[in-house]
């Protein structure tokens, strides 16, 4: 295994480190260690596309689910749930911006069940549907590597 963190990112290999006791930097009124929100916004980042759970993002944590969720909203700002589709818009955006594919495609590779549940989404974060949204931002046609393949959904 040494072998394989050598050779990953040092973001990748916080996020595959084995979880380790941190009693003397996790503060509970304070949120999250910097160390496990840092594991915890790499799992995110590269799990966006795929579907993961509390629970998994919890574990990137090295914490229990529900001290996770109240220490994740104290060190964010939101709830886990909230951030993922706040970065999901995110990723939605630059997909759109990039125009190669249809709105349809775009909400089913992020996880949304259907482009309607993705449209009322995407407008609550932006104010504008994403057909308008593509509308207003010229094609840039290049990659996005955020979310190239399936799937993505989140479950508490």
């Amino acid at each position: 295994m040494p072998e394989a963190a050598s050779s990953s990112s040092p973001v990748q290999a916080a996020a595959a480190a084995p979880c380790a006791a941190e009693p003397h930097t996790r503060i509970a009124s304070h949120g999250l260690s910097a160390r496990a929100l840092e594991r915890t916004l790499a799992y995110i980042h590269e799990h966006l596309c795929e579907s993961f759970t509390l629970a998994d993002l919890a574990r990137a944590a090295c914490i229990s689910r529900f001290h996770f969720a109240r220490m994740f909203r104290v060190s964010v700002g939101s709830s886990p749930m909230e951030y993922v589709l706040k970065t999901r818009m995110e990723a939605a955006k630059r997909m759109l911006v990039r125009g190669d594919q249809k709105i349809a495609a775009t909400a089913a590779a992020l996880g949304f069940f259907d482009q309607s549940h993705f449209t009322r989404t995407f407008r609550r974060f932006t104010g504008v549907s994403p057909r308008a949204f593509s509308r207003l931002h010229p094609h840039s046609g290049s990659e996005d590597p955020a979310c190239r393949f399936g799937r993505a959904s989140f479950h508490r």
